[in-house]
Order: structure tokens, then sequence, then C-alpha cells
């Protein structure tokens, strides 16, 4: 990925994709309350670039390639904090934990499979999968682990993932910013030719 003449939204994306080795590191250190707001903080970015490029029209494909990138390596780090901090909670719940990463995970081998490069959908139910996620890791971290709120996050992840395997399936071609099924299914309804809104 060419990484020449970024924009502001681009650059702020590519923190979270630089960053997220300092949350393995502090979790290494086993500095928990260090690894919490770090990890807060970093993943605010997601949505100061989003701001960027919605508002200041600087959306594009490279800048969905590094948020895309960005929140999962995030994810991955904060995930393995969950681990270190809360195993006990980790260890108990390890079922529905690898279910949502079984789909994650089987939807990012199609997308290989399919366009040799990985998804950068951005549904709104990826949206609300992440915030739920985001919530939890961050509330889990600074004070422990909700049931509920982990549950909660487990169910918009399953949907969040079905319907990215899905979109994979359908598509044609590789598209960033796809809000949903519903918008793909409106854009088959349009002329050819017209993108996404």
């Amino acid at each position: 990925m060419n990484l020449n003449n970024l924009n502001t939204a681009e650059s702020i994306a590519l923190t979270r994709v630089i960053g997220f080795p300092l949350i393995l590191v502090l979790t290494y250190m086993n500095e928990r309350n260090l690894t919490a707001w770090a990890w807060v903080i970093l993943f605010s970015t997601d949505f100061i670039d989003g701001y960027f490029a919605f508002f200041h029209g600087q959306e594009s494909a490279r800048r969905a390639r590094l948020d895309t990138l960005g929140d999962v390596l995030l994810l991955f780090s904060g995930l393995a904090a969950f681990y270190v901090f809360e195993k006990d909670f980790f260890t108990d719940y390890l079922v529905p934990v690898f279910i949502v990463l079984g789909l994650y995970l089987f939807q990012f081998i199609l997308a290989l499979i399919k366009w040799r490069q990985p998804s950068s959908f951005h549904t709104y139910s990826a949206k609300l999968a992440a915030i739920a996620q985001v919530v939890f890791l961050s509330l889990t971290l600074i004070f422990e682990a909700s049931t509920a709120i982990f549950y909660f996050a487990v169910i918009l992840s399953i949907l969040d993932a079905t319907e990215d395997i899905i979109l994979t399936l359908l598509l044609p071609e590789w598209q960033a910013n796809i809000k949903g099924l519903l918008w793909y299914r409106k854009k088959k309804e349009k002329p050819e030719g017209e993108k996404y809104r």
C-alpha cells in the first residue's frame, strides 16, 4: 500500500496501525491501567478519522483499508489484554469468543480468495458491533468484565460477521464503504454505474 501524500483522515487511521504494538507492550508489562487508557485513546481515533472522511470529503479506498487494518489490529490487541487481565472470564466464555473469531476469520479468508484482499465494507452493523466491542473491552480493562455487555457485543458481532459473509458472496468485485445488505439491494435496483449512497 502506497503511503505517500496521506490526507488527514488517512494519517489518523494510520496511527492505529502504528500504535497497536504499544498495547501489546503495556499488556506484557502487566500495566492494566495504562493498557486500558492507551487502548481507549487509540480507538478514539477511529471516530476522528471518520469525521474527517465524512465531513471534509477525505474518504478514499486507501483510508478504508487503513481503517479496517487499524481496527482489526487494535481489536486483537484488546483481546490479548482481555485474556491477560481477565483470564478466568475469558476461558469461561471461550465458545462464544471462538464463534465470533471463527466467523470473522471465515469472512476474511473468503474475501482473500475472491478479491485477493480483505473487505472494507464499513456497514452499519459493523459500526454497531465495533462500538459494543469497544465498550465491553474498555469497561473490562478499566473495571471488570460484564457478562451482559459481553453477550450484547457477541450478538452484534455475529450479526455483523454474517452480513459481511453474505455481502462477500454476493458482490462480484471488491467495494469499500457499503452500508449493508439493504443498501446493496437498493444498488441492484439502480442504473448501472451509480455508486453506493
